[in-house]
């Protein structure tokens, strides 16, 4: 009998021990939790206040940066020229009355002039999208003229077959109109002598008409050259005349050029314009 009442009463502290036990396990285990809640919900209010600060700075900063560029003073920049990447149309001359040819930075009679084009130059000229209009370049500047004043050169067969019957074989064409220049054979008239070779000249003589003529070079001081003279022209390519005063041989072939220069009164003549033999007026 007293061991089953021992028996009884330690299972009876062995039933208690066991249920004090889990009780203190699961306090335990509450307070952990309780502890780990207490973090977390710390470390997401930090965070959350981090955010805020860094929310309300951002405005604060980007009001700050929109402020300095406002302040900022813009960039001054001279207008670039137009760039030649356009479709090329076509070589062209200008075709004013009389002056230049404005270029300008931009397709606006209102735009700054970047250069002046003289009359009679040939340019080449590039689409623009804009009616009216052309791009090209001269003396290094590129820019903008108006297509009221400016031509489109012929093709040489353009310009060769009106007047085809009408040259000779060197390309020069007779002058018939005696309205068509002031400058006649007639201004030759003289004694002439060849600059570097004092002992070579040239005596002209007026023909029929005021647009023929006869001559004699002298070489060294012999006869050596004898033909006659004519006031002729050729065409440039833009399609002008540019008159010559020609000097042939009695048997037909061409003996010298010389270009007429229109000076009054008249004391040089050059070959080719501009080249040799260059004479001198001794006399008239």
């Amino acid at each position: 009998m007293k061991k089953q009442f021992i028996f009884i009463a330690a299972f009876a502290m062995i039933a208690s021990m066991t249920s004090c036990g889990t009780s203190i396990i699961d306090t335990a285990s509450e307070a952990a939790q309780t502890a780990t809640s207490a973090v977390t919900e710390a470390s997401a209010a930090a965070e959350a206040t981090a955010a805020a600060q860094t929310t309300e700075a951002a405005p604060a900063e980007t009001a700050q940066a929109a402020t300095a560029a406002d302040n900022a003073a813009p960039a001054q920049e001279k207008p670039s020229e137009p760039d030649l990447t356009a479709q090329y149309l076509f070589g062209g001359f200008v075709a004013t009355e009389s002056g230049d040819l404005n270029l300008r930075i931009t397709p606006d009679t209102n735009s700054d002039i970047v250069a002046k084009i003289p009359k009679g130059t040939q340019i080449d000229l590039y689409a623009t999208g804009v009616r009216g209009w052309y791009l090209t370049t001269y003396d290094g500047h590129n820019g903008y003229v108006s297509a009221d004043f400016v031509e489109e050169i012929p093709a040489y067969e353009d310009i060769t077959s009106e007047y085809a019957k009408a040259s000779n074989e060197y390309g020069f064409f007779s002058v018939t109109d005696p309205a068509e220049t002031s400058v006649s054979v007639a201004a030759l008239s003289g004694t002439w002598v060849q600059e570097g070779a004092p002992e070579s000249k040239l005596v002209i003589t007026q023909g029929s008409d005021i647009y023929n003529g006869d001559f004699i070079y002298y070489e060294n001081g012999e006869s050596s050259v004898s033909g006659y003279v004519k006031l002729e022209y050729s065409l440039t390519q833009s399609g002008d005349h540019e008159y010559w005063y020609t000097f042939y041989e009695y048997g037909g072939a061409l003996w010298h050029g010389f270009g007429v220069s229109g000076e009054i009164p008249l004391n040089d003549i050059y070959a080719d314009q501009q080249g040799a033999p260059h004479f001198i007026r001794t006399e008239h």
